[in-house]
C-alpha cells in the first residue's frame, strides 16, 4: 500500500485526478477507465476528495482541447516520431497513440499511480514508458533528455504539453527550452502545446479550482499570444497558431451534445479557452 508522504504530493495527485474528471463526459477512449481506476487507488494513497471539487463545467473545453491536440499531433507525426508528453498526468492520450514511440513524463507520485492504473487495466506495455522527472530541476531534466535521445531511434521529436504552462513560471519554461535546444541540437524537433493564450482569455472558475488544488498559485506566464511568441523567439523557436475549432469540429464534441450545448456555443467556448501552438526551431 502506498502512502502520500507530504502535502505537495497530495496536491499534485489531486490535481491530476481533478483534471481527468471532465474527460469522462466525452467519448475519449480510456478516459473513464483511467479516471475511475485512479479514484479507487486514491484511498491507498491516504487521501480523499471533497465532492465540490469535482465539476463538469469545462467538459466541453477540455474535451475539445484534448481532441484538438490529437489532431495537431497526427498532422506532424512521421513513421519514426518520438513523442515526449510533459506533465502527462492521467491523460489517456498514450493509449490513443499506441503504435507511436510515446513517453509520458510527470512527478514521481503521478507516475506511480498511473503505472498502477495501466497495470490494473491490462496495459502494462504503456507503464514501461512512464518516467518520473521533476521539470523544475534542470539537471534532472537534462539527464533525462540526454538518456532518451541516446536510447531511442527517431527522425523527429515532438514535445507535447497540455495545461503545463499554468504551473510553471517563465524561467522554468526557458530552462526546458534551453535543455531541448542543447541536447537535440541538429535534430528535427518541435514543441506542440495547448497552452497558447487566446486574446480574450476566459479565466473560468474551474481552472482556478484546479490550480488552487495544487497549492501552486496560477502562474499566468503569458498574457497574450504575442507575448508568448516574443518569449519563444528569444528561445530560438517560431510559433504557428491554431484555434481549437480549426483542429476539431464542434460537432465532434460529445460532451456538448450530452449537456445540450448548441454547436455555436461549443465553438465559442472552444475558442475562448485556449489555442494550440506548434513551436519549431529557427533554421
Amino acid at each position: 500500500m502506498s502512502e502520500v508522504k507530504d502535502e505537495k504530493t497530495f496536491n499534485t495527485m489531486r490535481t491530476a485526478v481533478l483534471t481527468a474528471y471532465p474527460k469522462i463526459f466525452g467519448d475519449i477512449d480510456l478516459a473513464s477507465e483511467i479516471f475511475f481506476s485512479a479514484i479507487k487507488l486514491a484511498v491507498d494513497y491516504g487521501f480523499s476528495f471533497r465532492p465540490s471539487l469535482f465539476v463538469a463545467d469545462l467538459a466541453v473545453e477540455i474535451e475539445a482541447r484534448h481532441k484538438a491536440v490529437n489532431a495537431a499531433l497526427e498532422s506532424v507525426l512521421t513513421d519514426k516520431t518520438l513523442v515526449i508528453e510533459l506533465g502527462a498526468g492521467l491523460s489517456p492520450r498514450r493509449a490513443q497513440f499506441a503504435h507511436t514511440d510515446y513517453i509520458e513524463v510527470d512527478h514521481s507520485p503521478i507516475v506511480d499511480m498511473k503505472s498502477r492504473v495501466y497495470r490494473e487495466l491490462g496495459h502494462t506495455e504503456f507503464a514501461k514508458d512512464l518516467y518520473a522527472v521533476d521539470l523544475t530541476d534542470v539537471k534532472t531534466f537534462r539527464d533525462f533528455i540526454e538518456h532518451t535521445s541516446k536510447s531511442r531511434v527517431f527522425d523527429r521529436v515532438i514535445v507535447l504539453s497540455e495545461g503545463l504552462f499554468w504551473y510553471l513560471d517563465k524561467s522554468r519554461i526557458h530552462d526546458i527550452c534551453s535543455v531541448l535546444n542543447t541536447v537535440l541540437d541538429g535534430a528535427d524537433w518541435m514543441w506542440l502545446t495547448a497552452d497558447s493564450p487566446v486574446d480574450d482569455k476566459n479565466y473560468a472558475e474551474y481552472r482556478k479550482v484546479i490550480v488552487d488544488s495544487a497549492d501552486r498559485g496560477e502562474q499566468k506566464p503569458f498574457r497574450s499570444y504575442a507575448e508568448m511568441c516574443a518569449f519563444f523567439e528569444e528561445c530560438g523557436l517560431t510559433s504557428t497558431r491554431h484555434r481549437l475549432a480549426d483542429c476539431v469540429s464542434p460537432e465532434r464534441i460529445y460532451s456538448g451534445k450530452l449537456f445540450a450545448v448548441p454547436d455555436r456555443e461549443i465553438e465559442e467556448r472552444m475558442n475562448k479557452y485556449a489555442d494550440i501552438a506548434i513551436l519549431k526551431v529557427v533554421r
